[in-house]
């Protein structure tokens, strides 16, 4: 799954540039739906591989009544967890940047903002949790004890996020994400579903959306 998502952010990248000229917000667009799309069926995959065929049942992709209290408990303790990483993340004067700061960048650009919003207070909590508490903690569960696997996850949902234009930013947003992804990794195992995980990302990403600058 690791190899999968490597191709598909490649893939997304050249098809972005490819598609740049006939605007950003189309472009944009279809990298993300051919971000989570390759998400998707790379799951899909996974499932019919290694499991029933069943998202639902062996990955847990799916959310109960329950998690829509619990959910937003999940996402405050997540925005709690990534003020308390950032405090420290500035206190040791690591370099740290926000995925953040591209979203804010387009404001100016109504349609392109409305874009970024959307895919990060709808399309990242459904998509980055079945792939990253979904396949890969799964995929690491099998093999490592729960909380090795929560936090290599983690590590790799950190890295997922890395911007190369941030250049050494990306150390404390790696570190930032990776401790995230832990919260959420942990409420994946401890309910075996991804509903609250979902629903507190989606959480998490509106608090943050909420509070650009």
């Amino acid at each position: 799954m690791c190899l999968v998502a490597g191709l598909i952010l490649a893939l997304r990248s050249v098809v972005a540039f490819a598609l740049t000229p006939l605007g950003a917000e189309l472009a944009t667009v279809v990298s993300y739906v051919f971000l989570f799309g390759g998400m998707w069926w790379g799951a899909r995959q996974a499932s019919r591989s290694f499991g029933t065929g069943s998202l639902r049942r062996d990955l847990g992709w799916r959310i109960e009544p329950a998690d829509l209290l619990v959910g937003p408990l999940i996402g405050v303790a997540a925005y709690i967890t990534q003020v308390a990483v950032a405090i420290v993340i500035h206190l040791v004067h690591a370099p740290a940047r926000s995925n953040g700061e591209i979203v804010s960048q387009t404001r100016d650009r109504p349609w392109l903002f409305a874009v970024l919003v959307a895919a990060a207070a709808v399309g990242a909590p459904i998509f980055e949790e079945l792939s990253f508490r979904g396949v890969i903690l799964a995929g690491l569960r099998s093999r490592f004890r729960p909380w090795v696997a929560v936090w290599t996850s983690s590590l790799l949902f950190g890295l997922y996020h890395w911007i190369p234009e941030f250049g050494w930013g990306n150390v404390g947003l790696v570190a930032t994400l990776t401790v995230v992804g832990a919260v959420f990794g942990a409420a994946a195992q401890r309910t075996g579903r991804l509903g609250p995980s979902m629903v507190g990302h989606a959480v998490l990403n509106t608090i943050v959306l909420l509070l650009l600058r």
